[in-house]
């Protein structure tokens, strides 16, 4: 086990615990699955949970991902529930119920699983946003 695996298992105890979420009883990486985040499945004696963590983006990435999980979840897109997220040693952390199921990598019926994605995108793309537009520049345009 890597010293960095070894940093990120003693934080996702620290955030189990801080979150009186329970005591890691099993954490293991869940390799290839995540590209900007340390993604783990960690088992306590009631639950499992998915952490995830990231040490190199603003703690506002979270905030922002826990927004559109929750606004997903309510034009009935199926979402994992945000159980906490926040900032531990540095280190940006949210953690999720751990959901059974497939891997989409490893989905058998390909043309279902796309179809389903499409439908899901399209009812995200619906969903009515706050923010400021940016004006085009010549470059743009």
């Amino acid at each position: 086990m890597s010293t960095t695996q070894q940093k990120h298992e003693k934080i996702v105890r620290q955030v189990l615990k801080k979150n009186s979420l329970g005591e890691a009883v099993n954490t293991k990486v869940l390799q290839g699955y995540g590209e900007v985040n340390q993604i783990y499945h960690t088992r306590t004696k009631d639950r499992d949970y998915v952490v995830r963590l990231n040490e190199n983006e603003s703690p506002n990435q979270f905030i922002k991902e826990a927004w559109c999980i929750n606004k997903a979840s309510e034009v009935n897109v199926p979402t994992p529930e945000t159980l906490v997220f926040g900032v531990t040693n540095n280190t940006n952390y949210m953690v999720l119920p751990f959901l059974e199921g497939e891997n989409g990598s490893e989905y058998k019926n390909k043309l279902l699983l796309w179809e389903t994605l499409g439908e899901y995108t399209k009812t995200i793309h619906g969903i009515k946003v706050k923010g400021k537009k940016k004006k085009k520049t010549e470059d743009q345009t």
